[in-house]
């Protein structure tokens, strides 16, 4: 179990595995070992069987603690917040100090836009291990999603000068740079991570990212299919290369992606949208909504998917149901900006002008400090 969990360290997934299915061999109930197959599982995309395998471990303990936090990246790497937060929380009834439980709550509270739950969820690793990186980097992660970005370049700043070499800060800080339209700085973040550790997928993901934006679509291109040659059992990277192709109307290649990162990752509310948006590029409106639906469906928080249904809705002048999309995703979350002013829109077409002004009003009230949802 030792040689595996060092193994896996290394980034050799391959070598870890036959170390765990060896000490398996050995003892058929070995907790440890279970538990080093779901986190090879999970490294490997393969979340059905990283679930099995933990799983596995806490019928053999169930007061398995670090099975609990494992399962919970599980559920983090296929966006189920919830059932994220609810992993986490068994592992901190077990050891209220375990601060990788604490980082985990948090990004799973981050995940569902609930920063004061990451935040507290954060300090409180931080308190449990002073030197816990990942708990600074998921604060600074937090601070950038609120546009406090000054706050999140010192913390990133502050762990890659405590270890300079840690990936995930360079990352962090390239996709800060990334939100701030700073392209030139987030390629050379993103190229310091790769020059640290050149296998890391996700560096070329997001290096890809920073190409794209830049309309340099062929380095966006190459950068992708790097990142889907060292790992092609995540849907991630046939998601971003298929979202690639269809920017470029390459609607055939992108059709394939995407449908490979689907039969990945299934539940994929992401997928789906950009399946949507596929569709409604080669005008398949029938199918466009479904996936759009379909992305609602597996995840009624995220505003992209209901923004999508209501543009095409629009596209078809179908005003009515383009509304009711809307208020849908209001419900969901009555202090959504976009949404209001989506529906604003809608209503100044349907010719309800003083409807469009009371939500108007209402937007700007989330944020004072915003004058243009006020313009018509």
């Amino acid at each position: 179990v030792d040689a595996g969990c060092a193994f896996r360290a290394r980034g050799k997934t391959a070598r870890a595995r036959d170390c765990f299915d060896k000490a398996i061999g050995l003892n058929p109930e070995n907790y440890h070992a279970w538990v080093g197959i779901g986190c090879v599982e999970r490294d490997d995309g393969r979340y059905g069987k990283a679930e099995e395998a933990l799983a596995r471990a806490l019928a053999i303990d169930p007061r398995g603690e670090s099975a609990f936090v494992e399962l919970g990246k599980v559920y983090l790497e296929q966006d189920k917040f919830s059932d994220a937060l609810g992993a986490f929380k068994k592992a901190l009834a077990l050891d209220a100090d375990n601060d990788d439980a604490y980082v985990g709550l948090g990004d799973a509270f981050a995940g569902q836009n609930n920063y004061d739950g990451a935040c507290a969820a954060y300090e409180r690793a931080i308190k449990a291990n002073a030197d816990n990186d990942a708990a600074l980097i998921g604060l600074a992660r937090v601070y950038r999603s609120q546009k406090q970005f000054q706050q999140a370049d010192r913390v990133f700043r502050q762990v890659i000068a405590r270890n300079g070499k840690d990936i995930a800060a360079y990352i962090g800080l390239a996709e800060l740079y990334y939100a701030q339209h700073n392209f030139s700085s987030a390629q050379e973040a993103y190229l310091s991570a790769i020059s640290i550790h050149p296998q890391n997928a996700d560096a070329y993901i997001g290096l890809g990212g920073v190409y794209q934006a830049q309309h340099k679509f062929q380095q966006a291109e190459d950068a992708f299919k790097r990142a889907l040659e060292l790992n092609s059992r995540r849907d991630i990277e046939s998601m971003r290369l298929g979202s690639l192709y269809r920017i470029q109307a390459r609607y055939a290649q992108a059709e394939e992606m995407l449908q490979k990162a689907l039969a990945i990752n299934p539940r994929s509310s992401s997928i789906c949208l950009e399946l949507g948006l596929l569709y409604q590029d080669r005008k398949r409106y029938l199918r466009a909504e479904e996936e759009f639906k379909k992305a609602i469906r597996i995840d009624p928080a995220a505003y992209a998917s209901y923004e999508a249904l209501g543009g095409l809705y629009y596209i078809q002048q179908r005003l009515a149901e383009a509304e009711a999309v809307y208020k849908s995703a209001l419900a969901a979350d009555p202090h959504n900006e976009e949404a209001c002013i989506d529906l604003a829109f809608i209503y100044q077409e349907m010719g309800y002008l003083s409807r469009a002004e009371e939500v108007l009003l209402s937007a700007s009230s989330m944020d004072p400090l915003n004058e243009d949802p006020l313009i018509i």
